[in-house]
């Protein structure tokens, strides 16, 4: 009987662990290689409805204006970041968005460092 108490509490256990809070990729964008700038900045009001339905973000952030979008380069590769950058917040660490794009058109998830 302890022997079938642990087993179930180790698979269950198993479970719980399995489903953290964490923003899964989600590919929001297909290209024919490429996505170029124009097609993320198309893209990017879709981009943070599914950031706000995962509750990543605020939805304040969809009334936020783009202020760039750039290619930078990450261990992974490179990535399209959309930068929204809200003049309200009074707190300036959380004053930009960085919402990640994969040049393949997967929405990497979104932060306020940049990184």
């Amino acid at each position: 009987m302890k022997s079938l108490i642990l087993l179930a509490t180790l698979i269950f256990s198993q479970v719980s662990f399995a489903s953290g809070n964490h923003y899964h990729p989600k590919q929001i964008l297909k290209c024919a290689s490429e996505c170029t700038e124009a097609e993320v900045k198309g893209i990017l009001p879709a981009a943070l409805d599914t950031l706000v339905k995962a509750k990543e973000v605020r939805e304040a952030w969809k009334q936020v204006p783009l202020e760039k979008i750039e290619k930078r380069q990450f261990k992974k590769g490179p990535e399209w970041v959309a930068i929204f950058f809200d003049k309200n917040q009074t707190e300036v660490a959380r004053q930009r968005l960085y919402v990640f794009i994969t040049l393949d058109g997967w929405l990497n998830g979104a932060n306020n460092s940049g990184k």
